[in-house]
């Protein structure tokens, strides 16, 4: 977080990556602790905590977690009409892809909402 906090807003692209990178370090951090693992290696084949552990979707690891209800992540549309969801997120950013013209408020709603991810994750480490 501190480094997305110390970029200026003129670096949306670089700071939003760094912030859903954070979270999502951040949720798996809390959902290995809570397994009492410390390495992936340690999952012995679990097929469902090794899905969790290799997603990008932050829903499903909030549900995981009993925080589905945190933040909706609604979806938005790239410039080519694609739809950007959880999921691709990340790749939205570190691609450079851009947002339909109409997405800038969805756009800034997500990174509020990643935001509010972070802040719970500060709070119960």
């Amino acid at each position: 977080m501190t480094a997305y906090r110390s970029l200026s807003s003129e670096n949306k692209y670089s700071r939003r990556l760094l912030l859903f990178y954070s979270v999502e370090c951040g949720l798996k951090y809390l959902l290995m602790d809570r397994w009492g693992i410390l390495s992936v290696s340690e999952i012995e084949s679990d097929k469902e905590k090794e899905g969790l552990l290799g997603t990008h979707n932050l829903r499903e690891i909030l549900k995981a977690l009993g925080q589905q209800g945190m933040v909706s992540f609604s979806s938005f549309k790239t410039c080519h009409g694609d739809f950007v969801n959880i999921a691709e997120y990340h790749q939205f950013y570190r691609y450079g892809i851009r947002p339909d013209d109409k997405t800038s408020e969805k756009e800034e709603k997500f990174e509020d909402e990643l935001r509010q991810v972070a802040d719970w994750i500060n709070e119960v480490i």
